[in-house]
């Protein structure tokens, strides 16, 4: 599992969530009472490892940060990765960096 947390300022927080969910799609959205906290999940497949990762965005109104969780990737061969967490961690903290 590769984890990281971004602070964002600046920047309409909404429409960040709002393009994150268009380029990502989300399969599951969860929106707390108040919304102050959204949470999205998704899974990428990767072949060339035939595996599965799972993608956890927690986006907080209040702090104004995104939680990045990457899990999964190592059902395929031979159980390795190849770093596919890693590769995909990047990808969203560049997403949301630039």
């Amino acid at each position: 599992m590769e984890t990281q947390t971004i602070q964002i300022h600046d920047v309409d927080f909404e429409r960040v969530v709002d393009a994150f969910v268009s380029v990502y799609r989300p399969s599951y959205e969860y929106i707390n009472t108040n919304g102050t906290v959204r949470t999205y999940i998704t899974e990428q497949y990767y072949f060339r490892v035939k595996s599965d990762l799972s993608i956890t965005v927690i986006f907080d109104f209040i702090r104004q940060e995104v939680n990045i969780i990457v899990s999964g990737g190592s059902s395929g061969l031979l159980g390795v990765t190849w770093g596919a967490e890693r590769n995909m961690l990047k990808k969203l903290v560049d997403f949301f960096t630039t």
